[in-house]
């Protein structure tokens, strides 16, 4: 199956140091974080990647080259500076179009949730996309008011029945038919999937980690000090869930 990896992107929040580099090239562990995505998707049997760049795209075809392991298939697409993420993809529908599913990623997230689930829960419906759904990540307290304002209750963000959107997606070609021209993907083309009917979320309440900012990297960097990597997939986990 197709993994398409949206890494395009400015990362204005994130910088690398002094050195403003893409955040898909953000080292972790001596690898750039995309080669760590890569590897995830990779373990889990999924070796055949598209990747939309944009931003340094020149920086990113050339480290991941040198990058990528022998077994993985890379195609690199331009698709412009500043374009959105529904553009990115619609851009690439051409090497999509003939798969009966495709997966989805920002190419700067990490996370332990089972794949092979996520996509075998997608396969028995009749949806045209799926995401994967996490708790927020804040760490700001919601406030309950009554009618009067009274505060009924505070309590932090990540004990709310909230999900936000995970950035993990299993697609079927029929996407490239509710994104219309200039569109992003979450917005305008998942309202309509939305009101269709045709948009699943998948839960996931493990291990889920955004590279957005210095306090994203510094958690990481905990983990790692700490030994553990959690987004690294077991060689028997991998047989388990490939799909």
């Amino acid at each position: 199956m197709k993994v398409v990896l949206f890494a395009g992107g400015r990362g204005m929040r994130m910088r690398d140091g002094a050195a403003d580099v893409p955040k898909p090239l953000s080292v972790l562990a001596g690898r750039p974080l995309m080669w760590h995505v890569m590897s995830w998707y990779a373990a889990h049997g999924h070796t055949d990647f598209v990747v939309c760049v944009g931003y340094r795209g020149d920086d990113v075809v050339r480290v991941m080259r040198e990058q990528a392991e022998p077994a993985w298939s890379v195609t690199f697409v331009d698709t412009g500076l500043d374009t959105p993420i529904g553009q990115r993809l619609y851009a690439v529908r051409g090497l999509l179009q003939d798969e009966p599913m495709f997966l989805a990623n920002y190419a700067d997230l990490l996370s332990d949730a089972p794949l092979g689930d996520m996509v075998s829960t997608f396969a028995a419906s009749d949806a045209t996309a799926a995401l994967l759904v996490v708790r927020p990540q804040a760490s700001f307290h919601l406030v309950e008011l009554t009618p009067d304002d009274t505060v009924k209750r505070v309590g932090p963000v990540t004990d709310a029945a909230l999900w936000q959107n995970g950035g993990f997606f299993v697609m079927r070609p029929g996407i490239f038919d509710v994104i219309g021209e200039g569109e992003d993907m979450v917005d305008q083309p998942f309202a309509r999937l939305v009101a269709s009917g045709r948009l699943i979320a998948y839960k996931w309440a493990g291990f889920w980690v955004p590279l957005d900012t210095q306090k994203d990297r510094q958690q990481l960097q905990d983990l790692l000090d700490r030994g553990q990597r959690p987004w690294e997939v077991l060689p028997h986990r991998a047989v388990a869930q490939a799909v």
